[in-house]
């Protein structure tokens, strides 16, 4: 600021308003972008679908027409704030050089936070070479492939995961299944 002698007054110029607006123009410019920058991280941050907890609770051969095997798996939202829209889930069965089957596709579904929902597939031995080496409940070697479709509230955000549950000797053990 320029140093006035006494007695003067002081004059601004136009030059001195215009370029006085364009700052706090482009200092509100700055702060709404940063404003709906933060606003629109906590709104997707909101909305994200969280991911599921997935567990094998059991696995069987079908006693009726012992050509099937049963697969029960169960999952969790561990959300308390969001619901989870399962859109597209299908599972599988996978044992390393005998067998591998089709996927079986389930019905769209919503879960509501933190519920826990079983699951039951009844999933077709058609090809296999050799024996499955299930023997009073146990196999080797084996893992259960879910491949799941979630949508976020509003069903704006999707995301697409796979999960592999190893097929553990005791059931009764079973691990979380890892999402890959």
């Amino acid at each position: 600021m320029r140093k006035l002698e006494e007695g003067a007054t002081q004059s601004v110029s136009y030059e001195d308003i215009q370029e006085k607006r364009i700052r706090k123009i482009l200092w509100g410019f700055v702060a709404a972008v940063l404003l709906l920058s933060i606003g629109l991280i906590v709104f997707f941050t909101l909305i994200k679908p969280p991911v599921p907890l997935f567990m094998l609770d059991d696995l069987s051969v079908d006693p009726v027409s012992n050509s099937s095997l049963v697969v029960t798996l169960s999952s969790t939202n561990p959300s308390s704030t969001t619901n989870i829209y399962y859109s597209k889930m299908s599972v599988g069965v996978q044992i390393k050089g005998i067998f591998q089957s089709e996927p079986v596709f389930l019905q769209s579904t919503l879960q509501t936070t933190h519920e826990r929902t079983p699951w039951t597939v009844i999933v077709a031995m058609n090809k296999t070479n050799g024996s499955l080496g299930i023997s009073d409940g146990l196999m080797k070697d084996g893992e259960i492939v879910a491949h799941v479709n979630t949508l976020g509230k509003y069903g704006i955000l999707k995301k697409s995961l796979l999960y592999t549950c190893p097929i553990l000797n005791d059931l009764k053990t079973s691990k979380p299944c890892q999402v890959t």
